[in-house]
């Protein structure tokens, strides 16, 4: 059974859920986003106006052209549909190896949003479960939620 406070607060099901005072953030890039303008440390968008909208069209085309393939392998059950899903998933990752040709990074000469952005695909549906039977995507319950300090700007 999920706990009510995530299901109020993250109605699409969405992990990670992080609640701030009294907001919450539902989904790893907006919690991303949000350390990323408080938390002293090296920056995953760049200041750079153009820069930035790379990174975030680069997030963009990976959640079309990357995730939603991998849902097709993933929960795929006729075999035409899998392997088009398959086909897709490599042109993607094609793509994404070209981009890291130059500096070794998605979008710029450093980790940004979007490498982040690869490790909410492979996270297969970026949701939780809303039954009590495990699956691949479910985080591990613990009973106690998790806390964390952090130096805020």
């Amino acid at each position: 059974m999920l706990p009510d406070e995530f299901v109020e607060h993250s109605p699409r099901l969405e992990i990670p859920m992080v609640r701030v005072g009294t907001d919450y953030l539902a989904d790893s890039i907006p919690v991303l986003e949000w350390l990323e303008d408080r938390v002293e440390a090296p920056t995953l968008l760049p200041a750079d106006d153009a820069a930035r909208s790379l990174v975030r069209e680069r997030m963009a085309w990976i959640d079309r052209h990357a995730f939603r393939p991998m849902i097709g392998i993933y929960y795929g059950v006729e075999p035409d549909a899998v392997a088009q899903a398959s086909e897709a998933l490599a042109d993607a990752l094609a793509e994404m190896g070209r981009w890291t040709a130059e500096t070794g990074w998605l979008a710029g000469a450093a980790p940004s949003l979007a490498e982040a952005e690869t490790q909410r695909a492979g996270s297969t549906n970026g949701t939780a479960s809303s039954t009590d039977q495990p699956t691949r995507s479910s985080p591990p319950c613990s009973p106690e939620p998790m806390t964390a300090s952090i130096s805020v700007r």
